[in-house]
């Protein structure tokens, strides 16, 4: 606290300033940099004018020798607004400037030094302020050593509590003033005759509570005001003019309450409280305490000065730029910089612009289609940014289609589809590896199921461990989770590996008698069901004339020999022994023919699926038919024509025929043999119809006939045509 020598000093030196104040300009600074107009001839200009129209250029005003992390730059201020353009001065070689970050780095400071307080200003401010706390500081004095607040001897100021928050402040005003020496037991004033006669609470030893707080914190607001004011710079000037004007309101607040205080007098126009001297003291009010009026003079307070404190920090603080509003500088200019270079790029990209976006959109959507479907299954992170990347930045050059540089752009682009190129071949390999195998196990486990009527426990326990692995394929996978795959996928590859397909006494009846069945039942005008049907039959009569064959080949070679040796001739025993032989082996051909038409029938009903596959790759040629409503379903037409294509890249010639109760309609010989051609040609045939179950099973003794129904030969996924993919 100033004593009442410093305070006649500072008020004789203020009280000329508090009197001048008007005519001094408090709330801009002059410019610190001094502009310039470049010549007309001159090589700015010369870079601008392929920008910005002469006009304006001749209209603007520059400042040179901004820095920005040793870069030099020219701010041009562009005529009639609040807009600039910075530019880039590399030893005269010059650029304009549309990055917002390096724009608001040159304007900040620029901006900043044209409108901060002026050192006339800030002195004006604390010198002020100086007067303003010189001009009561006398009566403030004179009331904290009357009331024991200020010891003037050991220059101590006591507070109630040295901890000042609003909570403690409350508190301490709620209990006694023991920490204040004129309270309690540490008497230290001519007043203490009146305290230790109405003892605290009273009305008054809570006035000096409340004093020695007021103090503390109206001691606190003038040291950080002059502190502040003597660190204020470039950088922090808003942060610091407003911190001020906190300050400053705050002091005037406290000046505003200070005097109704109970260690007041009243002021002369209060109502003064009647006293009652049936009261105890501390309930009586303040004007009613014995000599109350002579220990504290009311403070005054200079509400001129205060006055002209806080309008020229309003001043100062309504032209000084707010970050916000320095952030909203730089981006307008960024954007005003983006349009005239726009606009003379318009004049040169419009051709340049419609050859760069046809170049390379086929190569762009190609890699983003490819990409996004990878990404679907593969969680590659470096995928995925690089995808987002290509994709936000082409988004961004079609947008500002003419109005950029297409050279930039094409670098850009070019830059771009080849990195993202360059990863989704390095993400698609590294998924390769486990989907390749996957794939090849699937068809070929698939294949081997086909090829059993009752598919062995290990073939059906390694088929559901590749379904696993297809799942967590069709899911998404991690690039963690590969190595893993791959071992587990390449283990059931050589355990599948061990199955082939049986050869069952159905096909080899099919292979020995087909080209007896075939010459039987070619040329017959039959439906191709009941020829089909009835293949069993004929094989077991085959089998039957076979049988028949041999008994009367033994009975030549051995029967009739015998007889003419008159081995026979009234020998009973032999009689009946060669009877019994005759008989069983009527039974013996009796049965091969039953079992002939049993193992037959059963061919009629499943076949090993692989010695299709092999009969495939024999034949040249193959017929796909569709029989019945199968023929317009677009699902099952897709599957169709997925596997002539499949059989097509194989070398086959493959004939698409439609059928309606077996009779073609399409596609072949119209009418009801071609249907039974294609059985007794020896070709392959894919049978593909309509139905709910789903079914792949290749049978039946006339003709070689694969069989497929339901999800197994229709939709995107087409499982028939997967197995003649490769």
């Amino acid at each position: 606290m100033r004593n009442l020598y410093a305070f006649a000093v500072i008020l004789l030196v203020a009280m000329p300033m508090l009197a001048s104040a008007q005519s001094l300009n408090l709330t801009q600074s002059a410019l610190s940099l001094s502009s310039f107009s470049p010549p007309a001839n001159s090589g700015l200009t010369t870079y601008l004018s392929n920008y910005i129209p002469n006009i304006t250029i001749s209209g603007s005003t520059f400042f040179g020798n901004q820095v920005l992390n040793g870069n030099s730059y020219v701010i041009m201020k562009l005529p009639g607004s609040n807009n600039y353009i910075v530019i880039a001065n590399q030893s005269s070689k010059y650029s304009i400037i549309t990055n917002t970050s390096t724009i608001q780095g040159v304007l900040t400071p620029f901006l900043v030094v044209n409108y901060r307080p002026s050192a006339a200003t800030i002195s004006y401010l604390n010198s002020t302020m100086s007067a303003y706390e010189a001009y009561g500081s006398a009566n403030l004095t004179n009331c904290l050593q009357a009331t024991g607040i200020y010891n003037p001897m050991t220059k101590t100021s006591y507070v109630c509590n040295a901890t000042i928050t609003s909570t403690t402040i409350t508190n301490c005003l709620q209990n006694t003033c023991d920490t204040v020496p004129i309270c309690g037991g540490h008497l230290r004033s001519p007043a203490q005759s009146e305290l230790q006669a109405f003892g605290t609470p009273s009305p008054f030893s809570n006035g000096v509570q409340n004093l020695s707080v007021i103090n503390y914190v109206l001691s606190n607001d003038y040291h950080s005001y002059f502190l502040l004011l003597s660190k204020i710079n470039v950088t922090n000037a808003g942060t610091t003019i407003s911190q001020l004007s906190s300050i400053a309101a705050n002091i005037s607040a406290i000046a505003g309450s200070i005097n109704a205080n109970p260690v007041f007098p009243p002021p002369p126009n209060a109502t003064i409280l009647a006293c009652n001297q049936n009261l105890p003291p501390t309930d009586q009010p303040p004007n009613c305490i014995a000599n109350y009026a002579q220990y504290c003079q009311p403070i005054p307070f200079n509400s001129i000065a205060m006055s002209r404190i806080t309008s020229t920090l309003s001043g100062i603080k309504a032209n000084l730029p707010t970050t916000a509003a320095l952030a909203s500088i730089s981006a307008n200019s960024s954007i005003t910089a983006r349009q005239y270079m726009a606009l003379s790029a318009q004049t040169q990209n419009g051709a340049g612009f419609t050859a760069l976006i046809n170049s390379y959109y086929p190569q762009y959507n190609s890699t983003v289609m490819k990409a996004s479907a990878l990404l679907l299954k593969y969680n590659n992170i470096t995928l995925n940014s690089s995808v987002q990347v290509l994709k936000t930045e082409f988004h961004a050059i079609k947008t500002l289609g003419v109005n950029q540089s297409i050279g930039v752009a094409n670098t850009i682009l070019g830059s771009l589809l080849a990195n993202t190129t360059r990863i989704y071949a390095n993400a698609s390999a590294s998924y390769a590896q486990v989907y390749g195998i996957s794939q090849n196990n699937s068809e070929a486990i698939i294949a081997d199921q086909l090829s059993y009527q009752e598919v062995p426990s290990k073939l059906a326990m390694l088929a559901n461990k590749q379904q696993t692995i297809n799942m967590q394929l069709n899911s998404q996978i991690g690039s963690n989770d590969i190595p893993g795959l791959v071992n587990s996928a390449q283990s059931i590859r050589v355990q599948s590996a061990v199955f082939v397909a049986p050869l069952t006494i159905g096909y080899m009846i099919k292979t020995l008698d087909a080209p007896f069945i075939g010459s039987l039942l070619a040329g017959s005008s039959s439906p191709a069901p009941q020829l089909i049907s009835t293949a069993p039959l004929y094989a077991a009569v085959e089998s039957l004339i076979i049988g028949v064959l041999l008994i009367i080949v033994i009975f030549i070679i051995t029967y009739i020999r015998v007889i003419r040796k008159g081995k026979l001739k009234g020998n009973k025993k032999k009689q009946r022994t060669w009877t019994i032989i005759f008989v069983v082996l009527v039974a013996l051909v009796l049965i091969y023919t039953y079992a002939t038409y049993a193992y037959a029938s059963n061919a009629n009903i499943f076949l090993p699926f692989n010695y299709y596959v092999n009969t495939m790759k024999a034949s040249a040629s193959a017929y796909i038919a569709l029989n019945g409503s199968a023929a317009s379903n677009p699902s099952i037409l897709s599957c169709a024509n997925a596997t002539q294509g499949y059989l097509a890249s194989a070398g086959k010639s493959v004939q698409l025929v439609k059928l309606t109760n077996y009779s073609c309609i399409a596609g072949g010989n119209i009418g009801l043999s071609c249907y039974n051609d294609m059985l007794g040609s020896g070709k392959p045939v894919i049978f593909m119809s309509q139905a709910q179950q789903d079914q792949i099973v290749y049978k039946g003794l006339y003709g070689t006939v694969l069989y497929a129904s339901g999800n197994a030969s229709s939709g995107s996924s087409c499982l028939l045509g997967t197995l003649f993919k490769n």
